[in-house]
């Protein structure tokens, strides 16, 4: 019934796969309905299917490390392991990493960061402008003073930061 199927959907090397040689082919393509009615009615197998241990497994083997593979690249993505370690240790490249990292939801810690529209920016340059306290290391006051794209920033004291 499989090599039937096979040569009706244009599967020509499968049967010779299971070693289905031309002249099996032919009597295979003469076949009708019920002549496979038949088939069944003699109750007899024409083929033996038997597992291969020396490819099976290596095979599983392989699948078992590959499977440790990615729960550990999953385990290291959850943890925000850095792109160069990934591909360090796995060969992952950047696309891969960041699908990697979009499938688990984590956070996009690199590149970046998203504009916060929230922030003020300097004029003119779409840029965020500082924002935060500077400590002053140099000069005649040690108190901290706000950035706010001011041309001289003014220390809480009132005197020019200068």
């Amino acid at each position: 019934m499989y090599a039937i199927r096979c040569l009706a959907e244009g599967e020509h090397p499968a049967p010779r796969n299971i070693n289905f040689l031309s002249r099996e082919i032919e009597a295979l393509r003469e076949m009708n309905l019920s002549d496979l009615c038949r088939v069944k009615s003699l109750r007899v197998h024409c083929l033996q299917i038997w597992l291969d241990r020396q490819v099976y497994w290596p095979m599983v083997e392989h699948l078992r490390q590959q499977r440790e593979s990615e729960e550990i690249q999953q385990i290291l993505i959850a943890a925000d392991a850095p792109l160069e370690m990934m591909q360090t240790l796995f060969g992952l490249s950047p696309r891969e990493y960041s699908q990697l990292r979009r499938m688990l939801s984590v956070d996009q810690s690199v590149g970046r960061p998203r504009r916060n529209p929230m922030k003020r920016t300097h004029t003119g340059s779409g840029m965020p402008g500082p924002t935060g306290l500077v400590k002053m290391n140099q000069g005649h006051c040690r108190q901290r003073f706000t950035l706010n794209c001011m041309p001289k920033p003014t220390c809480r004291c009132g005197q020019s930061g200068t």
